[in-house]
């Protein structure tokens, strides 16, 4: 009978929920670029000194096999021998101990080629990950729902944490809801939704984002009880050029139901402090304050 290797659970985050997969027999160590590229940097530089450690513990071991393999004034212990391998693998030596067989200097040959390869592979790596475009995006804790100029709207902002200029930004927004029928979970909906304006020709400090709950919006006639009853969530989604880095940038942050705050608004963070001099207080950004006159309502 043949054995079946069982494939590998995949478990990722979107939003509140955690979303399982099964069924693809993939390998994290088959896609080394894509582990080391989504490792945290603790975790990678742990996992370099790992391999360095075992791959120089294995080469100690095969120097060991022939007691001639390095020679040196005396016979070499195996501390001795492993900090050899480490001198051999990073291609430098201090003159103490040498490859002393055609065994010795065969494996050294191979160890030095190895070192090169592994040097090159960290130095890329490293490289590709201090270059990869990161957003300093940062998205209000709650998005609010108020009347606005008369009319509903869910309203949530977004500031650039470098205060550096993006060019060219676009805003999505995505509702995600349950599909029930017959009182009973179906399906899960992505549902886009229109914002009032949905581009930005300069992002230099903070952007509102408005979406009018309108007749054609999902969200028409919801109460609080509906966004719970149908789990809904709001994806946005930011993108744009980074000025500095001459790169495209991109950001999403997802909004549980239970994180909108209803009959509120944000607090001002823009003072004109000087005539053609304005100022943003970001130790408000992430402030509400909620609206008398529509809770009372």
């Amino acid at each position: 009978m043949t054995a079946h290797r069982r494939p590998p659970h995949v478990s990722l985050r979107l939003g509140h929920r955690h979303v399982a997969g099964k069924g693809f027999a993939h390998s994290r160590w088959n896609d080394i670029y894509h582990l080391s590229m989504s490792a945290s940097w603790p975790a990678l530089i742990a996992g370099y000194l790992l391999a360095f450690i075992t791959i120089n513990l294995v080469f100690t071991g095969l120097y060991l096999l022939d007691p001639l393999a390095v020679t040196g004034a005396r016979p070499p212990n195996a501390l001795e021998v492993f900090f050899f391998s480490i001198e051999v693998f990073g291609t430098v030596s201090f003159g103490g101990f040498l490859p002393g067989s055609p065994y010795g200097h065969a494996l050294a040959s191979f160890e030095i080629l190895c070192g090169i390869v592994s040097y090159a592979f960290v130095t890329g790596m490293t490289f590709a990950r201090f270059t990869r475009p990161k957003a300093e995006l940062v998205f209000a804790r709650n998005p609010v729902i108020a009347r606005q100029d008369g009319r509903l709207m869910l309203i949530t902002r977004v500031a650039n944490r470098r205060h550096n200029y993006l060019t060219d930004v676009q805003a999505k927004l995505w509702i995600i809801a349950n599909e029930v029928r017959d009182g009973r979970v179906v399906s899960r909906r992505f549902h886009r939704a229109r914002l009032v304006r949905d581009d930005n020709p300069v992002l230099l400090l903070s952007w509102l984002l408005y979406h009018v709950i309108d007749e054609d919006s999902l969200l028409a006639n919801f109460t609080e009880g509906d966004c719970a009853a149908r789990d809904v969530s709001f994806a946005y989604i930011v993108s744009g050029h980074d000025e500095s880095f001459a790169q495209e940038i991109h950001a999403h942050h997802m909004y549980h139901h239970s994180e909108v705050r209803w009959h509120h608004a944000f607090v001002e963070t823009v003072q004109e402090v000087a005539p053609g001099e304005v100022q943003v207080d970001f130790s408000k950004f992430h402030d509400t304050e909620p609206l008398a006159s529509e809770a009372a309502a």
